[in-house]
This record gives C-alpha cells, sequence and structure tokens, in this order.
C-alpha cells in the first residue's frame, strides 16, 4: 500500500510538472510572434517545413521565359522546398546558433549556418557563419514565409530566386536613441556574377576568402515607426556593392541601391484578423559591362547550350542557368524595377492578396517586364496553409503573354528559437 502511495504521489507531481511545462511553453509562444521555443529550457529546437507546389501555365513554350522568372516553378508538381531547422541557445553565453538544412531530390545542403552574438557591448549584435543577408525586406525570409509562391521580378533579376545567403560575417548596430534604428554591414564571400548579380553558391567554398573580387560589402539602414496601437511602418535602405566577375585581373562593378518599406495593421485587440501588410520595394542596379541573359527557346528546348559572348566566357555558371541561355556583353548600364504586395487576413483561417511587378525603371539593357498576381490562402493552422495563385505576365521582348496558376500547400512542425530568422506570420 506504501509503495501504491508513492507511486500515486509521483504520478500526480509528474502531471502537475507536465502541465506546468506545457503552460510555460504556451506562455513562451504568446510572448513571441514565432511559436513555441525550447532553448529556453536548455533543450534544442527542431522543426519541419515542406513546400509543395503544382505549376500550370498557358502559352508555356511562347511565353515562359526562365530567365525572369527564376527556374523554381516548371510545369507540373515541383517540391521547391523541404527543410529542417535545428536552432537553440548557448548555456550562460550569450549566442544562438541556427542550422537550416534544406532538401532537394538528389542532395541535402544547408540554407543557413551560422552563431548570432546577440549580447555585444554598446548595442552590437554580429553573425558569423552562412546566412540570408539583412539586405531588403524579402531577402531575409524564408520562401515559406513569403505571401506569394513565387518571388517578384526584380528580386530575381538582382538576388536569384532564392535570394542572397553566403558565408559572410554581419555587425548591427541599434543606437541608443528614442526612434528605432537598425544598422548593419554584411561582408560576405564570392565570386558574383553580373547577370544574375547575386547568384548563390555554387562552387565549393572551404573558407572565407578576403580576395576583393570575390565578396561583397552589403550596408543596410532601417527604422520603425509606430503610427498607433493598431498600425506601424518599417523604413529600410540597402546598398550591395562587389566586382561582377570573377577574373581577378577584370574590375567591373556592380552596385545595387534598394528603398522598401513595409506597414502593417492589425487591431490591438485581435491577435491576428482582421490585419492587414503592405510591402514595396524598389530596385536599381549601376553595372559595369554586364553579361545580359537572354532565353533562346529553340537551343533551350533542344537542351542545347546557349550562344556566349567571349568577354563573359569565364567559366562560372550562376544558379538556374540551363541550356538555352544566352549571354551577350554589354556596356555599362543602369537597369531597375519594384514590386509592390499586400496582404489582407479577413478571417481567422482566409487571407487574400494582390501584387504588382515591373521590370523597366529604368530599362537599361533589359526588356522591359509587368506582372498582375493575386491569391487567395486558406490556413488550416498558424503554420499550415494551403494557397492559390493566378498570375498574369504582360509581353516582355521576345515573350508572348501568358497566365500561371499555382496550388501551393506549405505545412509547418516543430519549435523555434525566439531571434534567428524573421517571420510575417503572426502565430
Amino acid at each position: 500500500m506504501k509503495h501504491s502511495s508513492l507511486l500515486s504521489r509521483v504520478e500526480v507531481w509528474f502531471f502537475a510538472a507536465s502541465i506546468l511545462f506545457v503552460f510555460g511553453l504556451v506562455e513562451s509562444a504568446q510572448a513571441h510572434t514565432k511559436g513555441i521555443s525550447l532553448s529556453r529550457f536548455g533543450l534544442i529546437d527542431i522543426s519541419l517545413q515542406a513546400n509543395v507546389v503544382y505549376s500550370q501555365f498557358t502559352n508555356y513554350s511562347d511565353g515562359v521565359d526562365f530567365t525572369k522568372v527564376g527556374y523554381r516553378d516548371p510545369r507540373g508538381l515541383n517540391i521547391t522546398s523541404f527543410d529542417l531547422s535545428l536552432s537553440g541557445e548557448l548555456f550562460q553565453f550569450p549566442a544562438k546558433y541556427a542550422l537550416f538544412l534544406t532538401t532537394t531530390r538528389d542532395s541535402t545542403g544547408f540554407e543557413e549556418a551560422f552563431l548570432l552574438f546577440h549580447k555585444l557591448p554598446f548595442n552590437l549584435q554580429m553573425r558569423v557563419g552562412e546566412f540570408r543577408a539583412n539586405f531588403t525586406k524579402l531577402n531575409q525570409l524564408h520562401d515559406h514565409e513569403w505571401l506569394f509562391e513565387d518571388p517578384p521580378l526584380v528580386y530575381v533579376k538582382f538576388l536569384g530566386e532564392d535570394g542572397i545567403h553566403r558565408p559572410g560575417i554581419e555587425l548591427t548596430y541599434t543606437p541608443p536613441i528614442e526612434t528605432y534604428v537598425e544598422l548593419s554591414i554584411d561582408l560576405m564571400t564570392g565570386p558574383f556574377d553580373a547577370d544574375t548579380t547575386f547568384a548563390n553558391r555554387t562552387d565549393p567554398v572551404t573558407g572565407f576568402d578576403i580576395d576583393k573580387n570575390k565578396f561583397a560589402i552589403l550596408p543596410r539602414a532601417s527604422t520603425f515607426y509606430s503610427l498607433s496601437d493598431n498600425s506601424d511602418l518599417e523604413v529600410g535602405t540597402s546598398i550591395g556593392g562587389f566586382y561582377n566577375k570573377p577574373d581577378p585581373n577584370n574590375h567591373d562593378t556592380t552596385v545595387i541601391y534598394a528603398l522598401d518599406w513595409t506597414y502593417k495593421w492589425k487591431p490591438a485587440e485581435r491577435p491576428i484578423f482582421p490585419s492587414m501588410r503592405w510591402t514595396t520595394e524598389f530596385m536599381w542596379a549601376h553595372r559595369q559591362n554586364p553579361c545580359v541573359r537572354h532565353f533562346n527557346r529553340a537551343a533551350a528546348f533542344a537542351n542545347q547550350p546557349g550562344t556566349i559572348d567571349p568577354g563573359c566566357d569565364y567559366g562560372f555558371s550562376p544558379v538556374g542557368d540551363n541550356p538555352g541561355v544566352d549571354r551577350f556583353l554589354k556596356s555599362t548600364d543602369t537597369v531597375g524595377g519594384f514590386y509592390s504586395e499586400l496582404g489582407y487576413r479577413f478571417a481567422y483561417h482566409w487571407e487574400v492578396g494582390g501584387r504588382i511587378d515591373y521590370m523597366g525603371i529604368p530599362k537599361g539593357n533589359e526588356d522591359y517586364n509587368s506582372r498582375y498576381t493575386v491569391n487567395i490562402r486558406y490556413f488550416m493552422n498558424p503554420v499550415a496553409k494551403l494557397n492559390f495563385q493566378y498570375e498574369f505576365n504582360s509581353r516582355s521582348g521576345d515573350s508572348k503573354p501568358y497566365s500561371a496558376f499555382f496550388t501551393q500547400m506549405n505545412i509547418g512542425l516543430g519549435t523555434v528559437t525566439s531571434g534567428l530568422g524573421k517571420f510575417y506570420n503572426l502565430f
């Protein structure tokens, strides 16, 4: 009887402790907008993100130019990302770590792997490793946090379809003033390419290369305004500069300028809905002797290489540069564009969105390109959603107009460490 009574007491205490532990996790989830975290209890946060898309196009063979929209979504069923993340906080030391693994059909690699020293003296913090650069607004987000399935046209042109994430060092400073201001500078290894300017690494990198032809400098400044109890505005400016060809004897440069703002509205008395987010970004690039890409349809559908000018045949092929891509060396020019997207969550489970893309402000040596996108998203829960998206692409160069349809399923599971990665979803 005594043994049974002792066992009962242990079970009661275990049950009570479990309730308190779960309550603590729930409180943690409410305190942050990124879900439940276990790292504060000395454990490792583990999460899984699955992003599966079915794509269909009209006028596919005469309209779709993958050098403009990226190679993320060919026709049919696509696994655009299937990611595993491990993150946490170091015990008794002000540092955090994150490893974001990404899986394709044939390989597994990492999208980010870094240490974050978040409590350095003088309001400084530092990241070192491979990470998403603090450059523009959208580049800071993983694709499962995008409002739409595919990235904006100007984003694909300048940052690549998956943005900038490379080995490097980042230093961030927050001045001790009343208005919130964040200043950062990233130093990232290359080499970089002139046509898809910040194409992600395809060459093997075993260390941080200090060769001036193989790194980029990316400063950013952002500020935050609380407009009312229900709304706020974030404004940011970014600059990126680098030598745009890996040849150590070639000093052609590219400088990218970016301006972004994000307006959010959410009534204080409701946790998720109704709410609205409006983001707009402008980007301009001044390029010396860029290698402008052109989609060669005949070569592409015959699975043949495109034409390459001698000045562009320097042995570095960026991500997504598939057969059928011509490269033509052009004179120095400036090219730019913008996108503006709005998402309105009108119910707990439902959100609608719209986006305008435009390339050609100024045109430079590129084609004008405009696109109009609408979508509706159904949230199965705060971290799992279905997205139904339609977009119309206007005539661009020798590409005829076409429509695109996407059905996307995105599911997230697990826990996350606060302060690592940027999230739009209010969970």
